[in-house]
């Protein structure tokens, strides 16, 4: 029987038969042995371009059935196809890898027919031949350039004129690239319409655009007319998005096409096309991505900032959620992440994990620090965020090691309020930070995080060094702390900002450098520092070293960068601040800036007086260190803050209250031809009194201190420090800053020159801390307040007899007297506490010279050195040594009131004083010398006898050492004014005021206390300087007139007259008998009181002729002006002086 040998069914019949040419009936019937699903593709076709064919018969093959079905190897082939398509696509992201070379076919085909290569030339003969064979059925007539695509140096496939894109016959399956969930060139299949929807409008837009589509391509055509179709069944959602709406309407238009992709383009002008027609790349997908991934960070501060950039993801190693990575492709939880990226993410320069070409994202090392900076102490959680340490309060704290570019995204509140969860937890002998960042996660429930965690222990392995890519972290223990005043800033009021930050680092053994950056959160950037000061520098022996910052600006967090021992390490300190969100209370303050001691009092809404306070519940200094953890093991850290910054409370009964002594604390290098700041260079020394002031100098006598730039700045800086103690009370305790008044007091002995200098100081601070509205700042006279405090007594009034006020500082006395309650006459003179304390006339101290000195120093020293109080005791012998009697007595006197006394009257100088029957005999003396001026004074101007006298000041302290029986007081002050008028009291006689406790107080509460409707007095009007000449012989005297032999006679004459009164007084009242005076003392009185007098009157002439002519520098006529204080007291000031000597 005859056989028939065809590779398809031929019609049947015997020996000879007309057969017909193949065509696609006869193709399709050609049985294949292993039914299309052989591993290898075919590859025997006698042709180079036979692979261009076997592309075209796959397109063809499956475009037969709706559904795309086929052989596996026609499957294989489209899906290899389609996947060389999407590397073009993704150049882009793909172009470190990829390259695109092209292939002309008129000059390199001409190339290879013409090298001396026979290789090259057969190989460009053959192409030759093929191309014009076959130049209809492939379009091979219409070709410019072919494009051959390389994969790590290896070809992958090109395009083809026939189906667009052909792959390589070569197992492909070594290509690492992954498109979605789709591995490309991998052994499962991926038909276009499962694909990336943008990479399948970038098919449908050719087919649409492209002149003569489908006479060209017309296998692509029908195999994309049936995808369209399968997308339409299986992703309507889609299809209608993106591709046609619900009506019907074309959503792919030329304008949309040419706006959604670039040309593709492998140089400038050097575009990738296909039989003339421009292929198009894929714009960065980064929108899409923003759009769907489930790993955006979740911020809106972000977007706020960088409203032009995509939004980064957080990426999280072994994350096991079915998170949506990117368009098309779920999250593999096999990606590895690296804890650390070189690469930028904000240049957009990081390689996705597991997916081709760029994304911003960020992982572990991004927002977390290699170091962990352990501090060696607890930190006060009330006032510093602790990162959630899952630790006891007393044991060590940390700064957060959280980067710069974490609060790129997120504020401070999203940590203190758990929007962002931060949790610090001790786990193998470190500590395990963990922190859950919040993600968009459109396409899951509720609110997701990714977990951003890292270990941080002593050591990784034997080294001390972190290892951020194994995600290995450091901790590191950093002696040092950081304390911020004021701890107060805007809420829903603003309020103008001025903060001191102060670093202090303890050890000379340390080679620490630390700095501190400051931020504002709303745009994450950094806030000028104004100015830095070093004030104390670390030195061999010494406890540390000290750096000052003065902002003007408010802050969010701080960051602290540490150097040393070879690392780089950085932390975040994010304050726990107090708002001010407005308040009603009108708080209204007064200020005696005074010569030995400054006080302030407060009311509030009408409330009674009361000394300065900041409540324990309150510090006003928000210190790293928990308060309640002070220890001695923290000494360095603890000594710098104390001698140089503001301390934490104030008030009575507290180690730190006023009143408080006047001085200024500064470094001994302080320059003065820099910038100085308060709070920086300078700060109140509260402590002076009770402890040694390390290596601060401590200047005293501010108030009348020669006029000098160095002055100026230190009082300036003096009265700053206490207008930021007031405005931080207001802000702190709900007050209203504009209707905030303050009073300031000024001595009537005060130039006029001097006076406005402090107004002019006053008036510019009160405006910067202050600023309340217009007329809140008041000045009034020291002489004039107190009288207002005493009027409160129904027994005291001046409408019937006259009132005196002295007020006794400690450079100054000034006396008001009131006639029908209204103040009449005013002088002031520099005879007070320091005429009896001080060293006379000598500008540098002579406390070897002081009587009191002399005979206290050692029994003084002895004790504190018994009562085994050391701060005491160190302090006693460095106020000894500054040879400042004012100072050394004025320490002297405020050691009974130290929180570490507890013999207080064991210590009580003041106690000592009022038994030393000795040395009383001065203290009559300027009680009597003080009183008989007044009383010659009040005479002369025809005023009546005073019906009462009220005393105020620090000075008016002498009253209780001289007696403590009031009316004994009163009986010694009766007798002088009687024997001075030469009239007797009727029985309603002279009454004394005094506070015993408190008397420095009483011009403070006075000024609080005066009517609110008061007038301001005009005390240019009632200022009157007795010049106290023999029987009046000179009614006014000008400095010249010093320099005249009869007048400094006139004013011996003087003298002498009231030391013959003050022993005729004795004689009437008895000072033995009477104050407990000794007779030795009266003895020593008689001998010593009359010496010298004229040496002492011409000293005190000089020094305030120096004064005088200093003030009116360059004047020639300056020793013209008339005096502007009685000379009365000049021999008196060296006979005091004196006398005291002789009696120690």
């Amino acid at each position: 029987m005859p056989t028939t040998f065809s590779l398809h069914n031929p019609t049947p019949g015997l020996h000879w038969y007309v057969s017909k040419p193949l065509g696609t009936d006869q193709i399709a019937a050609i049985r294949d042995p292993q039914g299309g699903q052989t591993v290898k593709q075919p590859t025997s076709i006698p042709s180079p371009f036979a692979r261009m064919d076997l592309v075209r018969s796959a397109f063809l093959n499956l475009s037969l059935k709706p559904d795309l079905s086929g052989t596996s190897n026609d499957q294989r082939i489209v899906s290899d196809c389609l996947d060389v398509g999407q590397l073009f696509f993704n150049y882009d992201k793909l172009k470190t890898f990829v390259t695109i070379t092209p292939f002309d076919i008129r000059t390199d085909l001409t190339r290879l027919q013409q090298s001396n290569s026979l290789g090259h030339k057969r190989l460009g003969d053959a192409l030759k031949l093929f191309l014009d064979q076959d130049a209809a059925e492939y379009n091979f007539n219409q070709i410019n350039r072919l494009f051959v695509l390389s994969y790590r140096g290896r070809v992958v496939g090109g395009t083809s004129p026939k189906t667009l894109f052909f792959s390589s016959g070569n197992d492909l399956s070594w290509v690492d690239v992954t498109m979605g969930n789709d591995r490309l060139f991998d052994s499962s299949v991926c038909p276009l319409h499962e694909r990336d929807i943008e990479y399948q409008k970038f098919w449908y837009a050719i087919k649409l655009f492209m002149p003569n589509f489908r006479d060209r391509f017309r296998e692509v055509d029908d195999y994309l007319n049936r995808s369209r179709a399968l997308l339409q069944q299986q992703n309507p959602t889609m299809f209608y998005e993106h591709i046609e709406s619900h009506n019907g309407q074309p959503l792919l238009t030329r304008e949309q096409f040419d706006q959604d992709f670039d040309e593709l383009t492998t140089g400038p002008g050097d575009v990738v096309e296909v039989l003339g027609f421009p292929l198009r790349k894929k714009k960065s997908d980064a929108r899409a991505i923003d759009k769907v991934s489930d790993f955006i960070i979740k911020s809106d501060k972000y977007a706020r900032l960088n409203p032009s950039q995509p939004r980064p993801m957080a990426l999280q190693n072994r994350f096991f959620r079915q998170f949506t990575y990117v368009p098309q492709a779920q999250w593999n939880s096999n990606i590895p992440v690296p804890y650390y990226a070189r690469e930028s993410w904000r240049e957009n320069q990081r390689p996705l994990p597991g997916q081709p070409g760029n994304y911003p994202w960020l992982t572990v090392s991004d927002f977390l620090e290699p170091y962990l900076i352990r501090l060696p102490f607890p930190t006060d959680r009330g006032r510093f965020f602790d990162g959630n340490l899952q630790t006891s309060a007393i044991e060590k704290g940390f700064l957060l090691p959280l980067k710069k570019d974490f609060f790129d995204f997120f504020d401070v509140d999203d940590l203190l309020t758990g929007r962002v969860r931060l949790k610090m937890t001790p786990q193998a002998g470190g500590i395990n930070v963990t922190l859950d960042i919040p993600v968009t996660a459109p396409n899951q429930p509720g609110n997701q995080f990714i977990t951003f965690e890292r270990l941080y222990s002593q050591t990784v392995g034997t080294s001390n060094a972190p290892n951020e890519l194994t995600n290995e972290g450091i901790i590191v223990e950093n002696s040092f702390t950081v304390n911020i005043y004021p701890f107060v800033r805007s809420g829903s009021v603003t309020v103008p900002a001025d903060y001191r930050v102060q670093l202090i680092e303890s050890g000379f053994d340390s080679q620490n450098q630390y700095d501190l950056t400051y931020f504002r959160q709303q745009t994450n950037t950094e806030v000028t520092v104004e100015s830095k000061h070093q004030r104390t520098v670390r030195q061999q022996n010494t406890d540390g070293s000290s750096v000052y910052y003065v902002l003007r600006e408010e802050f969010d967090y701080l960051q602290t960068h540490i150097r040393g021992d070879g690392r780089d390490m950085h932390g975040v300190l994010i304050p726990r601040w107090q708002e001010y969100n407005g308040g009603s209370k009108q708080f209204e303050f007064s200020v005696d800036f005074g010569t030995t001691n400054t006080h302030v009092e407060y009311k509030v809404d009408g409330s009674s007086p009361r000394p300065f306070d900041v409540a324990e519940l309150t510090p006003q200094v928000a210190t790293l260190v928990a308060p309640a953890q002070y220890n001695p093991a923290l000494f360095e850290l603890f000594l710098l803050y104390d001698l140089e910054f503001v301390p934490p409370t104030i008030g009575p009964g507290r180690p730190d209250n006023f009143p408080t002594r006047t001085a200024i604390a500064e470094p001994m290098n302080l320059s003065f031809n820099q910038q100085t700041q308060a709070l920086a260079d300078f700060n109140i020394p509260f402590y002076v009194e009770r402890q040694p002031a390390g290596s601060n100098r401590i200047t005293t006598n501010l108030k009348w201190a020669k006029t000098s730039d160095q002055t100026e700045r230190r009082v300036e800086a003096f009265l700053e420090e206490l207008l930021m103690l007031i405005k931080n009370k207001v802000l702190t305790e709900g007050g209203n800053l504009a209707q905030t008044t303050v009073y300031w007091f000024f001595p009537a002995s005060m130039t006029p020159g001097r006076v406005s200098q402090l107004r002019a100081d006053w008036q510019q601070l009160y405006d910067r801390y202050i600023g309340g509205s217009a007329g809140r700042l008041r000045e009034v006279s020291e002489s004039v307040a107190p009288f207002y405090y005493y009027k409160q007594n129904p027994t005291l009034s001046a409408s019937a007899r006259p009132v005196i006020n002295v007020d006794i500082g400690g450079g100054t006395s000034d006396v008001v007297v009131y006639e029908r309650n209204e103040p009449k006459l005013l002088t002031s003179f520099r005879f007070a506490g320091n005429a009896i304390y001080g060293d006379a006339f000598s500008e540098y101290g002579a406390a070897s010279h002081n009587g009191f000195i002399r005979k206290y120093a050692d029994r003084i020293q002895t004790l504190l050195d018994s009562q085994s109080l050391g701060n005491l005791s160190d302090n006693n012998r460095r106020m000894l040594d500054t040879n400042r009697s004012e100072d050394i007595m004025a320490f002297w006197f405020s050691i009974e009131k130290s929180n570490d006394v507890k013999a207080k009257n064991m210590l009580s100088f003041n106690g000592m004083l009022a038994k030393d029957e000795d040395l009383k005999i001065v203290f009559v003396l300027f009680y009597t010398a003080l009183l008989y001026h007044v009383a010659r004074l009040m005479k002369h101007r025809g005023i009546g006898l005073p019906g009462a006298i009220t005393f105020s000041g620090t000075g008016s302290k002498v009253l209780t050492i001289i007696s403590a029986d009031d009316q004994m007081l009163g009986k010694l002050a009766r007798a002088i004014f009687e024997k001075v008028y030469d009239k007797t009291y009727d029985t309603s006689g002279l009454t004394l005021f005094y506070e015993r406790k408190g008397p420095k107080e009483v011009t403070c509460k006075g000024a609080l206390m005066q009517p609110a409707n008061n007038r301001p007095v005009d005390t240019e009007a009632i200022s009157y300087v007795y010049p106290a000449t023999f029987n009046d012989e000179f009614e006014s005297l000008t400095y010249a007139d010093l320099r005249k032999p009869e007048v400094v006679e006139s004013l011996l004459k003087e003298t002498n007259e009231f030391i013959d009164f003050f022993f005729a007084i004795n004689q009437q009242f008895s000072f033995v008998r009477n104050l407990n005076v000794s007779s030795r003392s009266l003895v020593v009185a008689q001998q010593e009181l009359r010496t010298h007098l004229d040496t002492s009157l011409m000293d005190g002439i000089q020094r305030k002729e120096g004064d005088v002519v200093a003030e009116y520098s360059g004047m020639t006529d300056a020793l013209g002006a008339p005096i502007e204080e009685t000379l009365f007291f000049y021999p008196l000031i060296g006979a005091i002086n004196k006398l005291a000597n002789a009696l120690a």
